[in-house]
Formats: structure tokens, sequence, C-alpha cells
């Protein structure tokens, strides 16, 4: 887009560049409007800025029938949930979607374009989630009229689709790489699968199928608790050794399969519970509420990285981590630990239900040859888990100055996709 107008920034209101439209839920009672292929989106789904599914989908007629069909592209936004107690979560619609009265859908005018309002909603999600009114069973709910009301500084087309484009260009590099993590995480959980569970490793025709307490398994393979393979909470800090500062993972930082954050705290303010000592290729499992798959595998820790005990940190000592990960993470070993904890507030297992796990154990070479096909994969995941990081938070740097002007980006003119390959790199 050339610029043709000049680069003036229009002070206005919200409500002069937006409106917004309900959702509905359709009828549960009625089978016709449920099962189809289109996404009917909730707060549960707004997890990702970029949304292209949801958990629950309708119907053709469901979409006409007590909620609304939008257009790939539309705005969505919570307006009433507990999600919005925490954050103001927006997405922008990949496919044409349906939705929830809990969330919004936001129709853009034609003096702004969508790319640019979907930024401008995640520059300000902290200001909008502060004028959300308490509501019963700790919900929020953001008034609209209020949100219409805030006001908005609107840069011409031609500058609304360069910050866009130099916003989106971030977005883009960061969901090839979590495509190419999937696609990585994919194959070798298929490999997985192929060898140690169908038992379709290399020179299997050779091998015959033996009586063991975990049905038919390979000759020269054995059935074994966790124990015998790998060490349970190996290291922990002792007292007179305490670093002068930590990296921390809390349970709330980790989810399936990925740590989400990780805080450099000084020891003497960390929490009582920092004390499980990690290593490269160790896997954490939170040992609350194992239904909720909270683990991951830590690969390339920083120095004197700590979990909390409210991990079980699992150490491979006579079988690789990559074996271990695949093997600890299935929906058998999750239903192993749900029906072992204990608690009805907050049910827990304990490092003892770890290592008395039964795990099958295949022979070393079998292993040794899943590992050298497997570690690579991981490897390459964590290093682009890694860069998306760091994109994430240039682009976080970015956003408020450039939707708010504070960047100016008039005399810009770079290839933006490029220039930011490069510094990703």
């Amino acid at each position: 887009m050339k610029k043709s107008e000049p680069n003036v920034w229009r002070q206005l209101k919200l409500s002069d560049c937006i409106t917004l439209r309900s959702g509905g839920t359709p009828s549960k009672s009625n089978p016709d409007y449920w099962k189809g292929e289109i996404p009917w989106v909730t707060c549960k789904d707004m997890k990702t800025n970029r949304l292209y599914d949801s958990e629950d989908h309708v119907t053709e007629l469901g979409a006409t029938e007590g909620t609304r069909l939008v257009p790939k592209g539309t705005i969505l936004i919570v307006v009433r949930g507990m999600i919005l107690a925490k954050e103001f979560p927006v997405a922008i619609a990949q496919r044409p979607v349906t939705f929830n009265q809990d969330l919004k859908g936001v129709e853009c005018q034609e003096c702004v374009s969508s790319s640019f309002m979907y930024y401008w909603l995640v520059g300000n999600a902290y200001e909008i989630k502060g004028i959300a009114d308490e509501a019963a069973h700790g919900t929020k709910r953001l008034q609209t009229d209020r949100l219409l009301n805030l006001p908005i500084s609107l840069p011409p087309a031609f500058t609304q689709h360069k910050i866009s484009g130099i916003l989106s260009a971030y977005d883009d590099l960061i969901e090839l790489n979590t495509r190419r993590i999937a696609i990585l995480e994919e194959i070798a959980q298929s490999l997985y699968r192929e060898w140690f569970i169908n038992f379709r490793f290399p020179g299997h025709e050779k091998v015959k199928l033996v009586d063991s307490p975990l049905g038919k398994i390979p000759a020269g393979w054995s059935s074994a608790r966790l124990s015998d393979i790998a060490e349970i909470n190996a290291l922990s800090i002792k007292k007179g050794m305490e670093p002068e500062k930590i990296n921390y993972i809390d349970i709330a930082s980790v989810s399936t399969g990925k740590v989400d954050e990780v805080r450099l705290l000084p020891f003497s303010q960390a929490p009582g519970r920092a004390r499980r000592i990690v290593r490269h290729g160790d896997l954490i499992w939170s040992t609350v509420r194992p239904n909720r798959k909270s683990y991951s595998l830590i690969l390339n820790p920083l120095p004197n990285t700590i979990v909390s005990t409210g991990f079980a940190v699992i150490s491979g000592t006579k079988a690789p981590f990559s074996y271990l990960y695949h093997s600890l993470t299935t929906e058998d070993f999750v239903g192993y630990l749900v029906n072992h904890a204990t608690g009805s507030a907050y049910p827990a297992v304990n490092s003892g239900d770890f290592e008395k796990a039964p795990v099958l154990v295949p022979s070393d070479d079998v292993l040794g040859a899943f590992h050298k096909i497997t570690e690579p994969m991981f490897l390459a995941q964590h290093s682009m888990m890694q860069k998306n990081k760091k994109l994430r938070a240039s682009r976080d740097l970015l956003l408020p100055k450039l939707v708010s002007g504070e960047l100016d980006v008039e005399d810009l003119d770079i290839e933006v996709g490029q220039t930011i390959v490069g510094a990703a790199g």
C-alpha cells in the first residue's frame, strides 16, 4: 500500500472504529446443531492469538440458530469469564467460526484495518482488562460501553499497513516454527508407536514375542519398575550449598510438553519449594493433579535451574531421555498416575508412585537406535522454542510503541520479513 495522505494520527474513540457483535449457544438438546465442521469458540479455546479450531463444532444449521457465523479475519475478544480475571484474550480467526455469549466479534469500520485493530487490542490488553467489573464466582465482565469509550490514536491506512506488516512478520515466523515443532513431535511419536507399541522396530522379523507381566513383548526385552531404569528426584539443593541466584520453574509455569516461563530469582527470595535440581535430559512431571498433564523435558537448562518440589524429576540411568519422555507421557501412564492419586481437593501422587510404575525396557541396541534418530529432533524443537521466546519478547517490546505512534514508521522502506528472519537467527 502506497502512502497517499499525510501521516496524521486522528484522536478517536474505539466506537468510531469498531462494532461489537454478540454470539450465543445453539440448543444443546438438538443434535442437528452439533458435531459439524464449523468451530464454535468459547473462552477455553482462546489460548492462542491465531485461532484455527475449537474444542466444539456446530453444523451449518447450528451456525444459524443461537450463535453467529463470522468470516475469516474476524477478531474475537473475551468479555466474560474467569479467564478475564487473569488476562484479556484476543484472537483473530483463521477460518469462519461461531462463538458463544462470553465472547464478542469485532467488526471494523472502513477507517481501520482488522489487522491493525487486532494489534491495538493486544497492545492495550492490560488497560482493557483493568476496566472489567467483578462478577459472581470469581468471574469478570467487561462492560462494552466502557470499552467502546476508550480513546484510540488512529494512523492513516498506509501507516496501519506498515505497523501490521512488521508485527505480523514476527507472528508468521513464530507460527512457522510452531508448525515445525509439531511436525517433529509427530514424527517422533509415530516412531515410538511403531517400535515400542506395535513392535515393528528394525529387525523385528527375527525376534519372537514372549510372555511378560505386560503381555507379549519381544524376546530380550523386559518389564521393570521405573526405578530400575531411572532415578526419581536424584538431586536437591543442600543446606549451605545454596546458589546466590536460581532460574526457577514452578508448576504454574509448565503446560503439557513445555516450560512456559523460567524466573530468575535471588535464592533468598525463592519459595521454600524451590529445591529440586534439574539437568539436561531430565523429565519433570507435576505430582499435583496429574490429569492436567503438566510435564516437560528439560534440555540445555540455564545454570542453576531449580524446579519446585511439586515436580517429580526423572533422570534416566539405563534408558535415554528420548524413550523415557515418550513412555512416561502416554495416556496409559497418565491413567496410572491418575489412578494412584490421593486427595479430593488436590489429588496428587508421590515419588514412590513414580518409582513403582511398570515400564517396558527394550534392548539396549533398540534404545540406542531410537535415541540416535530422535535426539536431534528434540534438540531442534528446543532450539525453535527458544527462538520463539525471543521473537515474542521482541514483538511484545515493539507492539505498544508501534500502535501508539511512539515509534515512527512513516519512512520505513525495508523488506520486513527478511529483516526479522535475520534478527531471529
